[in-house]
């Protein structure tokens, strides 16, 4: 089957390529994706989550730099593709086959969970810090309307 063309601005089409692509998705998937995701832009020292903080979205980091603090101890340096708040969203999806990570991949669960809540605080240390937020029923409504989605967007939050 032909795969056509998408319109995407310059934007989206920089993070289709950067992040998405290399997980699987195809563009329409992606647009559906985005369009369910809002952007959010934090500042040096905001902080993207918070350590003990419900946790109700899934945060993607597009671009910038930010840490990962576990009790106020810098544990990890986080970069464009690492994911917050998808642990428990991954328990119910698990993906039905395994691919290979990258040292970058393997970082990308950025602030795990624990009883529904953050356990690591993940600040920004960029000037600015672009992000993609998902609300995780939103996510899980998405994926069941659309079941060759499943596997991309475990890639892309696992």
């Amino acid at each position: 089957m032909e795969q056509r063309e998408v319109s995407m601005d310059p934007a989206q089409k920089d993070a289709f390529d950067s992040l998405f692509r290399r997980h699987g998705f195809t563009q329409t998937q992606f647009v559906k994706l985005w369009k369910l995701g809002v952007l959010k832009t934090y500042q040096k020292g905001e902080e993207i989550v918070t350590e003990g903080q419900m946790a109700e979205s899934i945060v993607l980091l597009l671009d910038g730099e930010a840490e990962q603090l576990v009790s106020g101890n810098q544990v990890m340096r986080l970069h464009d593709g690492a994911v917050a708040g998808a642990t428990e969203y991954l328990k119910e999806k698990r993906p039905t086959a395994t691919s290979e990570a990258s040292t970058t991949e393997e970082q990308l669960e950025a602030a795990h969970l624990k009883d529904g809540k953050f356990i690591s605080t993940v600040r920004t240390v960029s000037p600015v810090v672009h992000a993609l937020c998902w609300n995780r029923d939103s996510l899980r409504s998405l994926s069941s309307r659309n079941p060759a989605m499943e596997f991309p967007l475990s890639a892309l939050l696992s």
